[in-house]
């Protein structure tokens, strides 16, 4: 796999780790006090962590491509 996608694949996951953690203190600070929206915006973690493994897999993906030749 090129090195520099390689890079920012890998930058983005760890910035996205970072906000996945804060994300996390988000929603146990919102459950502390009781605060609840619509399912769809009470989890910005689980959110988070689906595009790390998506971007994860993406990282797969291009290695794999890269073994083949392609």
């Amino acid at each position: 796999m090129d090195a520099k996608l390689s890079e920012q694949i890998e930058s983005t996951i760890d910035a996205l780790r970072l906000s996945h953690t804060r994300a996390e203190l988000v929603r146990q600070t919102m459950r502390n006090l009781g605060v609840s929206f619509d399912l769809l915006y009470s989890y910005p973690d689980d959110d988070i962590a689906q595009l790390i493994n998506k971007l994860s897999y993406v990282k797969s993906l291009a290695k794999h491509q890269e073994r083949l030749g392609g």
